[in-house]
């Protein structure tokens, strides 16, 4: 029972923490890109510091050891410049993102007037599909930071609901044991009385 009584505590702290992992993502999203692209930074910038120790400890000036130096280099300056303006590089990258989908969107609409062309009963899907793709593109390149709030906003929704449906899923079978045991209870009870009164 211990076991079974650790598992449900373990369950309703876990539904909690993703509540409230869920309400930080809805209400701070840049807050926490921000913190996100600084860690990852910092993660990128000791990797360049690694890098460069290792060239220099070697002092190897062969194809691997110039290897070392040239992403020990760039591994630096990108730590470096994502943990001083984390919101200017996750900007960048979402913009990147946003001309990849938008170029694919447009490689897509024009398969789609090669469909038309091969008279395909349903080339106005495949249209319908890439306008869409074409319009996505276009409002990650546009606003960046309107589409990394709505995704993390979107995400700590999920999380929330996650955490909400977990603690009454939690409760609805705490409450069912409980009427179970209850019931049991009574039957046991009612038993008893029973075989009291045969004995009489």
């Amino acid at each position: 029972m211990n076991f079974i009584r650790d598992i449900k505590l373990n369950f309703v702290v876990n539904s909690v923490i993703s509540i409230m992992l869920g309400l930080v993502l809805v209400i701070w999203p840049e807050s926490v890109q921000e913190v996100i692209v600084y860690v990852i930074g910092v993660v990128v910038l000791m990797l360049g510091i690694g890098c460069l120790l290792a060239f220099i400890k070697l002092r190897a000036w062969t194809i691997g050891g110039v290897f070392d130096m040239f992403s020990g280099v760039v591994l630096l300056m990108l730590g470096v410049w994502m943990m001083s303006t984390p919101d200017d590089f996750s900007k960048t990258v979402l913009r990147m993102v946003g001309l990849f989908v938008l170029i694919n969107g447009l490689m897509a609409s024009g398969q789609t007037f090669s469909l038309r062309t091969a008279t395909y009963a349903r080339w106005w899907l495949s249209l319908m599909f890439s306008v869409v793709t074409i319009i996505l593109g276009l409002v990650v390149t546009i606003n960046p930071t309107f589409a990394g709030n709505l995704v993390f906003r979107v995400i700590g929704a999920i999380l929330i609901y996650n955490g909400a449906s977990n603690i009454w899923i939690s409760t609805r079978v705490r409450k069912y044991v409980k009427n179970k045991e209850s019931l049991k209870e009574t039957i046991d009870v009612e038993a008893e009385i029973i075989d009291e009164d045969k004995k009489y």
